[in-house]
């Protein structure tokens, strides 16, 4: 396996140079031996886009922005968004780019993510970036695997009580009620917690119009007993499925004041 990485991230490589250009792939391959932070140019999504060598960011990378993990034509158009699981931001500015929502909620757990995540995200005003972890309830998390890759993090209920690596827990519930009316997409890759958050209250599923996520080995069951309450179509591209829910049309309250 080690023989074909180099061909593997050679191939990669060239297969990037439309998205970013021959000196930003170059850039990508050099940093994946060298390591370190550098920034590169992603073509409609981003001029300075900061990434860590050596790690996990260059694959995702790739995934997103070169080979479009979330360009799912089906996608017709979205007002809001909630990004679970947001990383390094590259999933939120693509969703932006793509879609044209007025805001987007990215929720990353990891403090090193969330700091790349709000490096990246800064300058464009519609996202909001909140340190957390999507959850069953509002209770404190902590990271399980803290020495695996950085795009595998893991959270679990925290019980040591001790206030340092804390993460503070948010529900569905709790992000939704923080969007106005419209048509929502919720994008979720958090690494098994979809097993703690499909297994209550799913009720929040009424409220989302898209939902594009990759499902992990132990939470079909409870992903699918959940959607089994609504009509819905998918799709599938790479890692991801797509759920487009099928709701009966809404009647949203008129805003308040007078309509001349």
């Amino acid at each position: 396996m080690q023989k074909l990485r180099f061909p593997r991230y050679l191939l990669r490589t060239c297969m990037s140079v439309p998205r970013l250009g021959v000196s930003g792939a170059l850039k990508t391959l050099l940093h994946y031996y060298r390591g370190g932070r550098f920034s590169i140019r992603i073509r409609g999504i981003s001029d300075h886009f900061q990434l860590r060598g050596k790690s996990s960011d260059l694959g995702v990378l790739y995934s997103i922005a070169c080979h479009g993990d979330y360009a799912f034509p089906e996608i017709g158009s979205v007002d809001h968004v909630i990004d679970c699981g947001a990383y390094n931001g590259i999933s939120a500015l693509t969703i932006l780019s793509n879609f044209q929502p007025k805001r987007i909620i990215a929720v990353e757990p990891d403090a090193d993510n969330f700091d790349l995540l709000s490096r990246n995200c800064a300058a464009e005003e519609r996202i909001q970036c909140i340190h957390g972890a999507i959850w069953s309830d509002e209770s404190m998390l902590r990271i399980s695997n803290p020495s695996d890759e950085k795009w595998g993090f893991q959270c679990q209920a925290d019980k040591t009580g001790d206030q340092a690596g804390e993460i503070q827990g948010y529900t569905m519930w709790s992000l939704i009620r923080r969007l106005p009316a419209g048509r929502r997409l919720v994008k979720m890759d958090i690494e098994g917690a979809e097993q703690a958050v499909f297994q209550n209250d799913s009720s929040w599923l009424r409220e989302v119009d898209y939902l594009v996520m990759e499902i992990h080995p132990g939470c079909w069951k409870n992903v699918f007993d959940a959607l089994a309450n609504y009509s819905y179509d998918c799709r599938i591209r790479g890692e991801n499925i797509l759920f487009v829910i099928n709701h009966p049309p809404r009647t949203y309250p008129l805003a308040s004041g007078t309509l001349s």
